[in-house]
């Protein structure tokens, strides 16, 4: 899946309100900070920039439902 420049924007902004790198985002780093960072960048992509979990699951080379449980994990957060 290709990066379009609006959600490499988005990326970069959640990198830079949570103080982490946009690599580690897309990466498979899993320490608390980087995980809640990449939970707000796969919800945004997935659901108000409607591109949906199939999709981002490809850009950040996971499966759906690995997604799916990241956009349901940041959204509990959201709620709290």
């Amino acid at each position: 899946m290709v990066w379009t420049s609006r959600s490499e924007q988005v990326v970069t902004e959640v990198a830079r309100e949570y103080g982490v790198k946009v690599d580690d985002i897309r990466g498979r780093k899993r320490d608390p900070l980087t995980v809640d960072a990449r939970d707000k960048a796969m919800y945004t992509l997935a659901v108000p920039m409607g591109l949906g979990v199939v999709r981002v699951a490809r850009m950040f080379d996971r499966n759906s439902t690995s997604v799916g449980r990241s956009v349901r994990r940041h959204l509990r957060k959201e709620e709290q």
